[in-house]
């Protein structure tokens, strides 16, 4: 079972309450990277993604985050993620982890 909205999906939906899940899903990123020097970068980002049980035909219940974000690269730990994103509503949230999600 797939779960969809959150941190390592679709960025700015909360974490533990899902929009979506099922047993197929649909995921797309597109992130742009400004490197600023070998361990600071900045990104905006643009997320969608859905997940159904049945066809994924109707792309009107896809959702879509978007955003900006920091990422500090510790050597031996991995890139430090801090997200901030909206979701369709307008409601923005914060999401940080450790490693890149792709």
């Amino acid at each position: 079972m797939f779960i969809i909205g959150g941190s390592s999906t679709v960025r700015g939906y909360d974490d533990m309450t899902p929009f979506a899940y099922g047993t197929k899903r649909v995921i797309a990123s597109i992130e742009y990277r400004f490197l600023f020097n070998d361990m600071f970068q900045g990104i905006i980002f643009i997320d969608a993604g859905n997940a159904t049980s049945g066809k994924i035909q109707d792309l009107s219940k896809f959702r879509i985050g978007k955003g900006i974000g920091t990422r500090l690269i510790i050597p031996g730990i991995g890139p430090l993620r801090l997200d901030f994103g909206v979701d369709d509503s307008g409601v923005s949230r914060i999401h940080f982890n450790i490693g890149q999600t792709f």
